[in-house]
């Protein structure tokens, strides 16, 4: 069983996106498991259209950068016609040395680590202080 927090405070930014134009807030934290570096994430809300894009990088080891570090991705927000949802996409953000491999649909789908994502992606979802307002309005809108 998963025990996660914040290491510390979420770092947030505002950026400007670079596919429209609109500034937006970016949160970036790492996850603790047991209080043991676990994974390190960036939520990139879009309250304009209710999304919440988030990459998260998991790996074994944190001391130096490893072959297993990895980035999944998904986008979370309204479908038309159904209720909000997650679907994975590949990652956004250029693949460093510090995130690793940066996993396509299929590939994190087949991953075995993609069952931890989720869990860590719907921790973020909810825990997130930028992140929970937007996925909050999108799943109990304002009356």
């Amino acid at each position: 069983m998963h025990e996660y927090s914040f290491d510390g405070a979420v770092a947030i930014e505002t950026v400007t996106c670079q596919r429209c134009g609109v500034s937006h807030l970016v949160s970036t934290g790492w996850v603790l498991d047991h209080g043991d570096a676990h994974a390190v994430y960036y939520a990139d809300t879009h309250p304009a259209t209710s999304e919440v894009f988030v990459e998260v990088i998991i790996d074994t080891s944190w001391d130096t950068p490893s072959t297993h570090r990895v980035v999944f991705a998904c986008r979370f927000g309204p479908i038309e016609g159904s209720a909000p949802a997650s679907s994975i996409m590949t990652p956004l953000r250029p693949q460093t040395d510090f995130s690793g491999r940066a996993l396509d649909r299929g590939e994190a789908l087949a991953h075995p680590w993609i069952d931890d994502f989720w869990e860590v992606c719907d921790w973020i979802l909810y825990n997130d202080p930028v992140s929970h307002p937007v996925v909050h309005s999108t799943i109990s809108p304002p009356a």
